[in-house]
């Protein structure tokens, strides 16, 4: 890492104002000193004949298309870079001060503003100074000091300021924004001091200063044997570059280079022995060359001794950090070996050392990718993109990205962008797939938002442009799922048959589509589906889940409890598929499983809303009443406004005998939900049980009218009329509970009472009958109730 190195101004600025803390009333904010400077800086690369960078540093604008830095970084320069912020320019060399190593470049085009300039001798120590760089030019750096001394008649200036390695030529500035150095050193006194260049004369270096040192004599040219080679390569023409390296090797016998540029020529031709033996030659006249290793080891991977190609390429890093083909090289192997945190480090390091190149960030943002920094993966991109505007696939997985990290809108308008340059008619069809792929990604990125329609929006997109690509079953299946979400379940259901049709074997469209057919009450090619699911993809999470909420849903809790059982089974069960799994186990029988996984679900964090009401329910079922209580006024604290937890609580007070409290309860639920039979059940049952015969028949009479079929609600209905003698209303009640239910005891029971209410012994000795014949038991209780209530025709009652 950079030392003072920071991502961006924001965080440079906010660094430097803890630095400024204690600044004069005069001095400009860290944000604004930052602000006011930092387009002033700029990057300076010195460049070879051949291309390789010689050196790099920064400079400071001191004037109009006229930046300033230190001599010793473009010395040797061939050409010379200059990164102002979006500007790439080339500067030339155009004066140097004979007394100290600062030179005047002049860069044709440059359009950033030149800084002030401030005296030395005006300068005080103690004052505070802010230096600023562009190491390596990967974005600005700043770090705050004072100045802690003025040396050689203030030629030079000491300053506790760090300075990061690649800042040389950059600025030292003072609190109001002007320069007054340019940082030249770091002392390694262990006193944190630096030394700076003073400014002075630089406004004057134009007229005054001395031209640069003349050019070497040029010798009569050399054949350009490296150029042609890389020529050669590019064009991949493998028989050419062997006849143009032996050409090479016949004037330079000793060309480690060359013997280099033979073995890839052999290797590419099939010729893989003679090509080890150049590599080894290469080697034996160069053992120092990193990119003699660095073939060496590509011959190693080609042939399959991966120890040997890991060992040759971490010698050719090791002899030559900077140079980026090996570190490239070596971030593909790891990417590819899956090891995407040891390829980061490498990838990272690429771009470092090939900061220009697009492949070089692109390739770090596919790591990041995989790392899941999907952030990260989109700054990597953006830069590749913005050193090849034209490239489209860098434009698609810039896209992709930000799909990934939800930023929709951001990757439909990448996506959508017009093209900057003009495709071949061959790339077409590759164009359509990655933008396809794309709206994939964006379509799966909304679904995860929950935003169904602009989901809809994408899927649809990437079918129209692919049709027919290999991932289009997934675009069908994530339509049908938007469509499901949109409950436009005809068309979720075409949809996954087109996801089918094209991938028969595909489990989670399948599934998806059970439940869709679930829904519609399609139950028998529900079930069909989802049983094929789990047989093709019998460890897929997803597809035990739908099956054991298709089952939940149908009541069929044996099949409920085998499904969420697998999911459990597979370590694959969330607390709400646990809660599931617990009700159902409960719903067959088991009740001290079903608490077991309930418990396991609490434990979880956080839990799921249902939870409560679920274990209320099972402790109810237990006869621990009680202790289900407590989960009742949970659910409400959490839904203040759910009318099945206010029932609960009204049925559980009910049953613990504290009816006023339950009366209240209840009377909350018809509030709430008027249209909830279950609330108007357990009102008149406990209004009922209260005495309140007339409330309790206005309940019960709301709740038949609600559900004609809830047989339950008759049954206390018809006990209300009895109560309040109306035996003609209680035996119509009940005659229509034993109409479904003939050997019913409670209906049996009323109908009895009823005629004994009316002294008709004779129709009543029927129904005793048919009751004593199902359930001696209540007969007997019955017959009992009636003799104490004083119905004198019951003692004709036969037992």
């Amino acid at each position: 890492m950079i030392p003072g190195r920071v991502s961006s101004a924001a965080l440079i600025a906010t660094a430097c104002a803890s630095l400024f803390s204690t600044a004069t009333a005069a001095d400009l904010s860290p944000e604004q000193l930052f602000a006011m400077v930092s387009p002033a800086v700029v990057s300076v690369r010195a460049v070879d004949d051949q291309g390789g960078e010689l050196a790099q540093g920064s400079g400071v604008v001191v004037g109009p298309e006229q930046v300033a830095t230190n001599c010793h970084v473009v010395r040797d320069a061939t050409q010379i870079r200059i990164e102002a912020g979006t500007q790439a320019l080339v500067g030339r060399w155009t004066r140097v001060d004979g007394q100290r190593d600062v030179c005047l470049l002049t860069v044709d085009g440059l359009k950033a503003k030149p800084v002030a300039l401030r005296s030395s001798d005006s300068l005080q120590v103690g004052e505070r100074v802010l230096a600023v760089g562009n190491p390596l030019g990967f974005g600005l750096a700043a770090s705050s000091g004072l100045l802690v001394g003025k040396h050689d008649g203030d030629k030079t200036l000491l300053t506790s300021a760090a300075i990061s390695p690649g800042s040389s030529g950059g600025g030292l500035f003072d609190g109001q924004g002007r320069l007054i150095g340019f940082t030249t050193a770091i002392l390694g006194t262990g006193q944190n001091l630096n030394l700076v260049l003073s400014a002075d004369g630089v406004d004057r270096l134009s007229a005054q200063g001395q031209p640069p040192p003349a050019a070497p004599a040029i010798p009569s040219p050399e054949p350009r044997w490296r150029d042609e080679a890389t020529a050669l390569v590019s064009k991949s023409d493998w028989p050419a570059l062997a006849a143009h390296a032996r050409r090479w090797l016949q004037a330079q016998p000793t060309s480690a280079l060359a013997y280099i540029y033979l073995a890839q020529a052999l290797d590419q031709s099939g010729r893989h022995q003679e090509a080890a033996a150049a590599a080894e030659e290469s080697l034996r006249l160069d053992p120092y060359s990193s990119t003699g290793w660095t073939q060496k080891a590509v011959l190693a991977k080609a042939r399959g001794d991966h120890d040997a190609a890991e060992a040759a390429l971490v010698r050719a890093i090791e002899l030559r950090p900077s140079n980026a083909t090996p570190r490239r090289i070596r971030a593909d192997w790891l990417f590819a070996a899956r090891r995407f945190g040891e390829a980061r480090v490498e990838a990272q390091a690429g771009t470092r050392f090939a900061a220009g190149e697009p492949s070089a960030w692109s390739r770090l943002g596919a790591i990041e990718d995989a790392l899941g920094q999907h952030a990260d993966a989109a700054h990597a991109y953006r830069i590749a993109l913005r050193l090849d505007q034209q490239n489209d696939e860098i434009r698609q997985q810039l896209a992709q990205a930000l799909a990934k990290q939800g930023k929709s809108e951001d990757a439909r308008r990448g996506v959508s962008a017009p093209r900057t340059g003009a495709a071949d008619a061959g790339d077409a069809p590759a164009n359509a797939n990655s933008e396809a792929a794309t709206w994939r990604t964006i379509g799966f990125s909304e679904l995860e938002r929950k935003r169904y329609g602009p989901a809809q929006d994408a899927f649809r997109k990437a079918l129209q442009l692919a049709p027919e690509a290999p991932d289009a079953p997934g675009a069908w299946n994530g339509l049908g799922t938007a469509l499901t979400h949109l409950n436009r379940l005809a068309e979720a259901e075409q949809a996954y048959d087109e996801a089918l049709r094209r991938a028969p074997k595909n489990a989670e469209a399948r599934a998806n589509r059970a439940s869709v057919r679930s829904t519609l009450g399609q139950q028998a090619a529900a079930l069909e589906d989802i049983r094929q699911a789990t047989s093709e993809a019998p460890l897929n999470a997803n597809v035990w889940r739908i099956f054991g909420a298709i089952s939940l849903n149908a009541k069929n809790y044996p099949d409920a409890v085998a499904a969420f059982s697998q999911l459990d089974a597979l370590q694959q069960a969330t607390p709400d598929d646990l809660v599931s799994l617990g009700e159902s186990l409960a719903a067959v029988g088991r009740l001290a499983d079903g608490l077991s996984v309930l418990r396991r679900a609490e434990a979880a964090k956080p839990q799921p809303p249902r939870l409560p009401l679920s274990m209320a329910k099972v402790l109810g079922e237990s006869g621990d009443v009680t202790a289900a209580l407590p989960y009742i006024e949970l659910a409400i604290a959490a839904q203040p406004s759910s009318p099945e937890a206010w029932s609960s609580k009204g049925y559980a007070l009910m049953r613990l005998g504290r009816l006023p409290e339950a009366r209240d309860a209840l009377e909350t639920t018809v509030r709430l939900a008027p249209e909830l039979v279950n609330g108007w059940i357990n009102l008149g049952q406990v209004q009922l049980r209260s005495g309140n015969l007339a409330r309790a028949i206005e309940a019960l009479e709301k709740a038949i009218a609600l559900k004609p079929d809830a047989l339950d609600g008759r049954l206390y209905l018809a006990q209300s009329y009895l109560g309040a003698r109306l035996s003609a209303k209680a035996r119509e009640q009940a005659s229509v509970v034993l109409a479904r239910l003939p050997d019913q005891p409670g209906g049996l029971s009323i109908l009895t009472m009823s005629y004994l209410l009316e002294g008709n012994a004779a129709a009543a000795a029927g129904s005793y009958a048919r009751l004593k014949a199902s359930n001696p038991t209540a007969a007997l209780a019955m017959k009992a109730q009636a003799q104490r209530a004083g119905l004198s025709a019951a003692a004709q009652l036969t037992d």
